[in-house]
């Protein structure tokens, strides 16, 4: 046993913590504001510090403006994150009057080129952060590791934030998706540019996801238990023990050759009738 832990573990009850933002806004108190969080980091390049890794987990919306970096700020806390490998980032919901600030620190903590794994995370649909842009904002050579969960965002943006990726990635994992643009056959080509080991691609939305059924969908994203990819990730993957098809692609291609074979039966039918 360790006995130090087992030492927290007793105390941790009666230790004084403040409330989580849930807790507050259960008890009618004021709006958390989460400047803290900056002003923690800020304080720490202040004394010549630099950390590896961040994680922040939000569990309510905060005060307006907590999380906004101004260029100083950023400037400031810039030699804390230089040699960051590690920022995850979680929240419960973001309103959209947050989603500027949200972006913003974003942006600032993951301005670095050491980093190498960046995971963002939205429990509630909201889709108002472009975490696309925030990808996209700088070359990042080391990051192979990316998670995304609950963000929307246009092709475009897709392919701006993939350009900054390096040419094969360990692991993208993307739930929650929603296209705003261009179409999902084309993200997908996007995505097996890369070649991830490991993909992770769950409930995408937009483009052609609004106009297929739900067992069309099913056919492409889903599985038929959870240790096995679907044909999206699989090609996403370029998997070399699967077929190398976009799904789409292949769906499309099969109803174009059953409209081929049913007029041309049409016509043979009409022969014979003549």
């Amino acid at each position: 046993m360790n006995g130090e832990r087992d030492i927290w573990c007793a105390v941790e009850a009666y230790m004084l913590k403040p409330p989580s933002g849930v807790d507050a806004r259960l008890a009618q108190l004021e709006v958390p504001s989460y400047a803290c969080i900056l002003e923690t980091i800020q304080a720490m390049g202040d004394a010549g510090a630099c950390v590896t890794s961040i994680e922040a987990r939000l569990t309510s919306n905060g005060a307006p403006g907590g999380l906004f970096v101004s260029p100083e700020r950023k400037q400031r806390i810039s030699s804390v994150t230089r040699q960051l490998r590690e920022f995850t980032f979680n929240t419960r919901e973001v309103a959209p009057r947050e989603s500027a600030d949200i972006e913003s620190f974003l942006s600032a903590l993951s301005d670095t080129a050491s980093l190498q794994k960046f995971g963002f995370g939205l429990v509630d649909d909201g889709f108002f952060v472009n975490v696309g842009r925030v990808i996209a904002s700088r070359a990042r050579p080391r990051l192979r590791n990316v998670y995304v969960a609950t963000a929307s965002l246009h092709l475009s943006t897709l392919a701006a934030a993939l350009e900054q990726l390096p040419e094969s990635m360990d692991c993208i994992g993307l739930r929650n998706i929603r296209l705003l643009s261009g179409s999902w056959e084309h993200a997908l080509d996007l995505l097996a540019q890369k070649a991830p080991r490991v993909c992770l691609l769950r409930n995408p939305s937009g483009a052609e996801c609004e106009e297929l059924s739900e067992q069309e969908l099913d056919d492409i994203f889903g599985r038929e238990d959870r240790n096995n990819s679907t044909d999206a990730e699989t090609y996403i993957r370029r998997d070399p023990s699967s077929k190398k098809y976009n799904p789409f692609r292949y769906r499309r291609d099969l109803a174009e050759i059953a409209r081929q074979i049913q007029a041309e039966a049409a016509a043979q039918l009409a022969e014979e009738e003549e």
